[in-house]
């Protein structure tokens, strides 16, 4: 099976599946046995019975309630050499997210001081855009 035709490139950026790559990552390797002929795995997790994980389906809870890739699937993928390496982050274009996040602080600011949002939800965003 060839990763692309399995699944839609976009949806690899988004922030829970950026998570879950992740996530995936931390999985030891002891955890993990590969069969690269067929392209499967079996990952000892927390539930009692291992994961039986190919590239398209997991038999974990995740996989089964979203039906997109979990974190066992983006190792075996891993494990593979079917993954894209990570985008490298560039010093200016770094300092210039950070530019745009400080600005985008202050446009919620505002929708928060018109009572557009809660408090909360002003926190929640400006926590999430420091810590960019």
């Amino acid at each position: 099976m060839v990763w692309s035709e399995i699944w839609d490139s976009s949806i690899h950026s988004l922030p829970e599946q950026v998570k879950r790559r992740l996530n995936g990552e931390k999985i030891k390797a002891d955890a993990i046995t590969v069969n690269v002929e067929d392209q499967t795995a079996v990952v000892v997790g927390s539930d009692p019975e291992p994961y039986r994980v190919s590239l398209s389906k997991c038999s974990c809870f995740d996989f089964a309630s979203r039906e997109w890739p979990c974190k066992h699937i983006y190792r075996l993928a891993s494990e593979l050499g079917m993954l894209e390496d990570w985008p490298k982050v560039s010093r200016s274009g770094s300092k210039a997210a950070l530019e745009d996040a400080q600005a985008e602080i202050e446009r919620w600011r505002q929708e928060f001081l018109a009572g557009n949002i809660s408090a909360k939800k002003y926190v929640k965003i400006a926590d999430a855009l420091m810590s960019k």
